[in-house]
């Protein structure tokens, strides 16, 4: 419809409506992409942060793999250090030095070349994997994901999670779940 509208588009940017201040970080991140458009950069994005002023732990994260996932489905996330595999979240400091395992960032608000938003979202994946799916997409099309460190936004994520009951929580936490194991199921095998 946008390329109907307004004829084609170099960049696409998801941005989510909980996401406070963005227009101006939006605007640079944009900027920024159109002046990487010629190096191997496919997806960027930028520093989530809450409301305590925290980094947002979903805004850059490594990709799963089986060590993460056993980790991730037992309930103890410190599993992953123990079988020697870094934890799935970057730290700030590794966005500062190295972003060379950075695999996946934050749907909330992320700037993504034409080329691999193309087909779109993939709606057949449960809500909160989508910005995964992309992500991958990404990186099979040879394109690597990059954080710009120095740009930050307000992240109110997890807003509407408070506003439901309990059944509707065990419903969600059942989901995130799940996807971890469809992610990789569905994606490596």
């Amino acid at each position: 419809i946008a390329q109907d509208l307004w004829g084609d588009f170099d960049f696409g940017v998801l941005l989510n409506p909980d996401v406070l201040s963005a227009g101006p970080v939006a605007c640079e991140l944009v900027h920024r992409a159109e002046q990487e458009s010629e190096r191997a950069f496919g997806i960027w994005g930028v520093v989530l942060r809450n409301e305590r002023g925290e980094m947002d732990k979903g805004c850059a994260r490594r990709t799963w793999n089986h060590r993460r996932l056993l980790s991730h489905l037992i309930g103890y996330p410190a599993l992953e250090t123990l079988l020697c595999t870094p934890p799935r979240n970057l730290t700030e400091s590794e966005l500062r030095h190295d972003q060379s395992q950075l695999a996946m960032v934050s749907g909330a608000l992320m700037c993504i070349r034409t080329a691999v938003l193309q087909k779109g979202l993939d709606t057949r994946l449960p809500m909160y994997l989508e910005d995964q799916e992309i992500c991958f997409r990404c990186t099979e099309q040879g394109y690597s994901i990059r954080v710009f460190n120095d740009l930050e936004a307000l992240h109110l994520g997890g807003a509407g999670r408070e506003s439901i009951g309990d059944h509707e929580q065990a419903l969600r936490i059942m989901e995130l779940v799940e996807s971890a194991v469809q992610y990789m199921a569905s994606f490596q095998g």
